[in-house]
Order: structure tokens, then sequence, then C-alpha cells
């Protein structure tokens, strides 16, 4: 079967206040966003209820019953794809994802007309749906009699649910959603919580799904149970790296050594042209170490995504990074842990970096 995608962009956006479709998140619009997400289907159309919201290479769809809503918008989108069926979704949904899409295509079997979605507590998202083209004459029909809910030509039609993850399904109705959404999606993601918990898995993890160059640097320890151990600091696109040219603190009796090597190392890895910058982790050495914790605040300073994991229940300096405006913190449990990755890296994927295809 195939299968097209329309953006849904041509309501009136009353309470936001402003045009819902050229919000944005980073230096993208959610119709951006979602256009790009959508890419991979047979085609993407702009469905808008006049003439002005364009995007580059998306056919622009206007509705042909004016001041028909939604169903206007569903009507005019199956009447002009040419593919088997047709993914709608909303352009105050800028979370949803392919995945999801791709999801609810491989439930539309022969026995239904259309497949919607419904979030984990019940509630239908008739708008977040695919709809075979042939159910385009049911919507037309209810249009010439004057109806404009959707639900109004279900009566017609056999449709089916598949239940999506709440955050796919996420609407930016008002201000108050946009500025949750922003405080969500900030560029500079902080990961704490206890020792062994597993975050620098996540990072790794996060890495492994983004196809994109990272700056910044990871540290471990040589010899770990040793009484004389040392701590590595090596580079975040190398191999890790358990030598004294990555030697940055020497532990065992007394006070820990820090070593020239920990400030130089820390401040150049930062410096790195990257995409993505990682550090992993800030902890009480940078305390003393002022190149490297100016390049810390820095790469937070920048325009440039970061992961980090801060130490948790330090009183020092790192602590004072989780006070920032710009930041969000996360603290890692065993509960949710295994979902942070996909979580991060969609936020990342928002702020304009590219999911390896093959993961």
């Amino acid at each position: 079967m195939t299968c097209a995608a329309v953006i849904l962009a041509g309501g009136g956006s009353r309470r936001m206040g402003e045009d819902k479709s050229q919000l944005k998140i980073g230096d993208r619009s959610f119709i951006e966003i979602l256009a790009d997400e959508l890419s991979a289907f047979d085609k993407v159309y702009l469905s808008v209820a006049h003439e002005g919201q364009e995007l580059p290479n998306i056919k622009q769809l206007v509705d042909m019953f004016p001041n028909s809503g939604p169903l206007g918008g569903l009507c005019a989108g199956l009447e002009a794809c040419s593919s088997d069926a047709a993914l709608f979704v909303p352009c105050d949904t800028p979370l949803f994802t392919a995945a999801a899409g791709k999801k609810l295509c491989n439930a539309l079997t022969d026995e239904y007309d259309g497949i919607m979605a419904v979030s984990g507590a019940g509630r239908c998202y008739p708008l977040c749906a695919v709809y075979r083209k042939s159910a385009s004459r049911v919507f037309r029909k209810a249009l010439e009699n004057g109806q404009k809910r959707v639900v109004d030509a279900f009566a017609r039609l056999r449709i089916g649910q598949v239940e999506l993850p709440d955050e796919v399904l996420r609407n930016i109705n008002c201000p108050a959603d946009y500025e949750a959404l922003l405080q969500d999606t900030r560029k500079n993601i902080l990961l704490t919580g206890e020792r062994g918990v597993g975050k620098s898995v996540i990072v790794s993890k996060v890495l492994s799904a983004l196809d994109a160059v990272p700056a910044g640097y990871f540290t471990a320890f040589w010899n770990r149970s040793s009484p004389n151990r040392r701590l590595c600091i090596y580079p975040a696109w190398d191999e890790p790296c358990f030598d004294l040219e990555h030697t940055a603190v020497f532990l065992g009796d007394g006070a820990p050594k820090i070593t020239d090597k920990f400030d130089a190392l820390g401040a150049e890895y930062l410096a790195a042209d990257g995409e993505l910058i990682v550090m992993d982790e800030i902890g009480k050495f940078e305390e003393n170490s002022p190149k490297f914790r100016r390049a810390i605040i820095d790469a937070l300073d920048s325009s440039t995504p970061v992961l980090a994991v801060v130490r948790e229940g330090f009183p020092g300096w790192s602590a004072e990074l989780k006070m920032r405006d710009d930041v969000r913190i996360i603290t890692v449990i065993e509960d949710d842990r295994d979902q942070l990755p996909e979580q991060i890296v969609r936020v990342f994927e928002l702020l304009g970096l590219k999911r390896r295809r093959n993961v």
C-alpha cells in the first residue's frame, strides 16, 4: 500500500494568538519539523485554509470548502493525493514521528477505511490518522451536507484505533503549552543520578543513534580496582584511551593529583568542531581547572546542543550549572532509563540533528 502524508495547517490558532504552524523549536518551524520527519512517505502535502503558508518542495492544498474546519483538510488531502491512503498530522503536534505514522499505516488492513491514533488514556485523535483515498467520497458528502466534525462522517466508515505514546500526540494549543514545550526541548541536557545507574550508557546510546559528529570528552578509570587507579580523559569521537598521555588525575593515598593534561585536554576537546558536545562527566576536579571550566561554560553558551553528565550531590561549582535557565536536568532512575535515550534523540532531532537511518 502506498501512503502520502498531509500536514494540517488550516486552523485559526485562536487560543495561541498567532499562527501555530510558524512556531519554532530551535531554528525550524513546526511545519518544517514535520515535513522533514515525514519525508519518507510517498509525498508530503501541506493543507491550509488560505494562501501564504508555504514550504519549498511541498505542494500546498487550499481547502475547497471555506470555513469547513479539519474535515475540509482531510477531504482536500485525499482528493489531491495519488496514493492508496494518506496519513494526516496536525501542525500543532510537532513531536509526531515517522515511526508513529508507519504504525498507523501498517494497521490499515482491508477491514478498515481508516485508523486513528488513541492515547494511553483512551482519547481519540481523528486528525492523527491514516485514511484510504476512497474515504474522500464520504468526507465530501458530509461537507456538502454542511457537516464539519470529522466524527460525524465516521458512521459511514470503518475506523480502527491504534494506541500511540502520549508524547507524539502532544498538542501545542496555547502559549502555556508552547512555553512548556520549549522548556522540554532546551538544547543543553544534563543527566544526573546515583552512581552506577547508567548515565554514561545513555550518552553512548544517544551518540550511536545520531548521525552527528561529536565534540567534547569522556572520562573513565584506568585500573579501577587498583588502589592507585587513574582517571583518564579522551575525546568523544575516539575510542577509550588508557595511557599516560590521557591521564588526568592520579588517585591513591592522600589527595588526588590533578595533572596539567586535565585542564588542557578538557578545554581542547570541548573546543573541537562538532554537531553535538558531550561532557561525561562534570564533577569536582574542574573546580581548580580554569581553562576546562571556561570551556564548559562556553559550550553551554554556544548554539551547539550539549549532552552532559553532572555528578550528583556535589555542592561545588558543577551544582551551579544546574541552576542555569538554559539547561534541562534529567535525573536518571532505573524505572525510566531505558526510555531516555530515544527521548533525548528526539529532542536533538527537533533541534536539527539527524538520526542514523539504520538504527
